[in-house]
């Protein structure tokens, strides 16, 4: 059983437990995540679906008007077209009032055709308006009526269109389809049959009798009227039976219409069907087919209001419900983050107890047992804890002991240069408490060149009181966790560079009388005679040994008190400008002595020096060879 939870040990044990609840948070809220979106999927293809049904009945409401209109200029043309002259005005404005109305369909239908794909059905609509439109005031009857018949089956291919792309035909709910059925089928063609029955009836009564061909036209159209009157009464008996809400708000349009349609019906069937001449009146039948029209159309705006109101209120649950799984999966969230929070908290102020138990270790190396109010695995952690705790103390204190009395200074600092711990020989040697100080600050150099230092380092460190403290230092690096602290070990060196500077002043002095000893021995004055002494030089001349044979020459001319110095130049291969400058200032010391200088064995090189020095060269005596030289200053002697 271990073995199969070792994968998820092996990850939980490398993660914070931030990250260990964001993990487990993730696997369970990818399912539900997944569970809510489904759901706020569903409901938003809900309120798009009914908002697409709302779109179609806002797409109605002008259909309806045209289908009145046209209802309308019917019966005004039937009685124009039957001999009433008075209804030609009424005709021109009634076909003027239907042009606008269907002018602003087209252009409302503009925003629509694209979604709705009413193309074909708007185009048939407006080609039966024109072929009505083509000879309005010279139709028969008949003809006339069979035209705007054909208008009005126009108007309700279109309504039909719409409820197909629009959802409504498609609507899930019983009270909001029956509703849409009666909008898009059943009170239109309950219109279009009284239409007819207007128009045939009307024709038979004024003309006093009633022909075959009317009287079956116009039972046909009864049944229709009694069909749709049923289908009424039905599909609003079910919409009330499951929407009680609509009873009191349709029950009334709903009573009206019935009645109206029964009323006209039965006028249809006993005074025009079943006699052989008409006996109702003209004006009382035309009243009643108006009645049933206005109760059909009284009908169809109240139920295209309940049906609007229906919709928007399943489009307001809808966004109700996905309100309360929002807010529901909310509360849950942020009370999983209360939780985790609260859990969080536990663990770090048990986190916080270790960490003060911890410092106390560290700074005062003293026990600090740590007591938590906890009865999980973590109140274990803590007992073995103080367990481990006081042992590491005891051992703590032993070295630190050591570390304290330590001859030299240890230090501990991290990579920011910031010092760590500092024993008592640092606080002696360096003449202030450093802890916590920058080493870079309290030495005096750059971190970086500390730390670059893989030998032993000497430096001077300036104290608080502007004395420098010579130090030696070796550098050192441990591993405290995961991070790296350096250690520098100071040792003071201020006895040791004293004894040094002492034997090195020693030795000074005596590599300076050895320096004095050898140049002497480098350009010796040897005396030929009591008047003549000679200088043999050999090598390079510089200004310093010039100036040394130049001191010696005059120190011996004035010992010796010698008439004469003979200084061979054999040996010296050539000269620069400044020395032969200095040499003819020798001889003019020389000459202020009362002696003479006499060169011998001078080299092309440094006579074309003398020569370009521009000095007075008159008194100046030279020989070729020393010999020479030697030979005459004795003979002149003698």
């Amino acid at each position: 059983m271990r073995a199969f939870f070792t994968p998820a040990t092996w990850l939980m044990k490398r993660l914070t437990y931030p990250q260990k609840f964001g993990l487990l948070s993730l696997v369970f809220a990818i399912p539900l995540t997944f569970l809510l979106s489904a759901q706020l999927t569903e409901i938003q293809r809900q309120i798009n679906f009914t908002q697409s049904e709302l779109t179609g009945t806002t797409y109605l409401q002008p259909l309806r008007e045209i289908m009145q209109d046209i209802i309308e200029q019917q019966l005004i043309a039937e009685r124009y077209l039957g001999g009433d002259q008075a209804f030609l005005t009424p005709l021109l404005l009634k076909n003027e009032e239907l042009s606008q109305d269907l002018e602003a369909f087209k252009a409302f239908d503009a925003q629509f055709h694209d979604r709705y794909d009413t193309q074909t059905q708007v185009t048939i609509l407006f080609n039966e308006w024109e072929r009505l439109q083509a000879q309005l005031t010279l139709r028969s009857v008949p003809d006339s009526n069979a035209a705007h018949d054909r208008l009005i089956q126009a108007v309700r291919a279109c309504m039909q269109r719409i409820g197909d792309q629009s959802g409504l035909i498609l609507d899930p709910n019983i009270d909001s389809y029956y509703l849409m059925n009666a909008l898009i089928e059943t009170l239109p063609a309950h219109q279009a049959a009284t239409a007819r029955v207007a128009g045939a009836g009307g024709n038979a009564i004024t003309r006093g009798t009633v022909s075959s061909e009317e009287k079956n036209t116009l039972t046909v159209v009864n049944s229709q009227l009694q069909e749709t009157n049923t289908k009424i009464n039905y599909s609003l008996g079910v919409v009330f039976s499951n929407n009680e809400s609509l009873r009191p708000l349709l029950e009334s349009a709903v009573r009206t219409f019935i009645q109206a349609t029964e009323e006209l019906s039965f006028q249809i069937i006993l005074q025009v069907i079943r006699v052989e001449t008409p006996t109702i009146d003209t004006t009382i039948f035309r009243q009643e087919t108006e009645r049933t029209l206005n109760a059909s159309f009284g009908l169809w705006d109240q139920t295209s209001i309940q049906l609007d109101n229906v919709l928007n209120q399943r489009i307001n649950q809808a966004q109700n419900r996905r309100i309360f799984f929002i807010s529901l999966i909310t509360l849950l969230v942020l009370l999983a983050i209360y939780l985790f929070l609260g859990f969080y908290s536990a663990v770090m102020d048990t986190v916080r107890a270790f960490q003060r138990a911890a410092g106390s270790m560290l700074t005062s190396n003293t026990l600090s047992n740590v007591t938590i109010d906890t009865r999980d695995e973590l109140g274990q952690v803590a007992t073995s804890f103080n367990s481990i705790a006081s042992a590491m103390v005891e051992s703590s204190s032993q070295r630190q002991a050591i570390v304290d009395h330590a001859a030299e200074a240890i230090i501990t600092y991290d990579q920011q240069g910031i010092i760590r711990s500092a024993n008592r020989a640092a606080e002696r040697i360096l003449g202030r408490n450093v802890d916590q100080l920058n080493i870079a600050d309290v030495l005096g150099v750059e971190l970086a060149s500390i730390q670059q230092q893989t030998t032993t380092y000497e430096f001077d460190v300036r104290l608080p009181n502007n004395e420098t403290q010579p130090v030696e230092m070796v550098l050192g690096t441990m591993q405290l966790g995961e991070q790296q602290l350096w250690i520098a070990f100071l040792r003071d060196i201020r006895i040791r560079r004293r004894t040094e500077q002492e034997r090195n002043r020693l030795q000074d002095e005596i590599i300076r009388g050895h320096a004095a000893v050898l140049a002497r021995l480098s350009a010796p004055l040897i005396p030929l005679s009591d008047n003549v002494v000679v200088m043999p030089l050999v090598g390079a001349l510089d200004g310093e040994r010039l100036q040394q044979i130049t001191n010696n020459l005059l120190e011996g001319l004035s010992n010796q008190r010698a008439r004469v110095a003979l200084l061979d130049m054999t040996g010296v291969p050539n000269v620069d400008r400044e020395v032969a400058s200095r040499l003819l200032r020798a001889a003019q010391g020389i000459r202020l002595l009362g002696a003479d200088l006499i060169l011998t064995g001078i080299q092309p090189d440094v006579a074309q020096a003398l020569i370009s020095v521009g000095g007075d060269l008159g008194d100046l005596q030279t020989y070729p060879t020393l010999q020479q030289g030697i030979r005459m200053v004795l003979r002149n002697q003698a």
